[in-house]
């Protein structure tokens, strides 16, 4: 190889390293400013608007690599007979569920009950995390009988915790309809 080349060479290498190490801080600014953007009320707000989200359409759906499959369970619409209301349940081998409303106007996540470890909510919550770190994303709040309950007009969130390993052992969500 020539000096010109060996130099060229090494220039390259140096600004590719340069390059590489940049985007790769950028790319952790950005998550970790996107985990502190949201305050931890939000988080809840969010949280008990939609716990998670879910493909209605598919058969078989898969969240944290635990599949879920869907049945479906039909009520009566008592605001029109022309369009029908159904309940979708999408449950795991695990006895993880999630149950939606579904109609013409919405599709509206009404029960979820999620108790596999490796099942996450939105916002980094997950089965089996520890409280510290559960209460680094919550409000905190006082746990009686290890549960922790979140609840507003309109949805009710439950986080169960293990008392002797101090961690979130099964999460529970009910959106309240008339």
């Amino acid at each position: 190889m020539t000096k010109i080349n060996q130099n060229a060479f090494f220039f390259l290498i140096v600004f590719l390293t340069l390059f590489s190490s940049c985007v790769e801080k950028r790319n952790k600014e950005g998550k970790n400013a996107s985990e502190t953007i949201l305050s931890k009320q939000s988080r809840l707000d969010s949280l008990l608007a939609s716990p998670v989200i879910i493909n209605s359409e598919l058969k078989k759906e898969k969240i944290n690599g635990i599949e879920f499959y869907k049945s479906y369970m039909i009520t009566e619409n008592e605001h029109s007979s022309y369009f029908q209301d159904s309940i979708i349940r999408h449950a795991s081998l695990h006895g993880d569920i999630v149950e939606l409303l579904k109609n013409k106007h919405q599709e509206k996540i009404v029960f979820l009950r999620f108790n596999s470890d490796k099942l996450n909510l939105r916002y980094g919550i997950y089965i089996g995390m520890n409280m510290d770190d559960f209460f680094k994303k919550m409000p905190e709040q006082e746990i009686q009988d290890n549960i922790l309950i979140y609840d507003s007009e309109y949805a009710s969130l439950k986080f169960y915790f293990d008392a002797k390993r101090k961690e979130l052992k099964q999460a529970e969500y009910t959106y309240f309809m008339e």
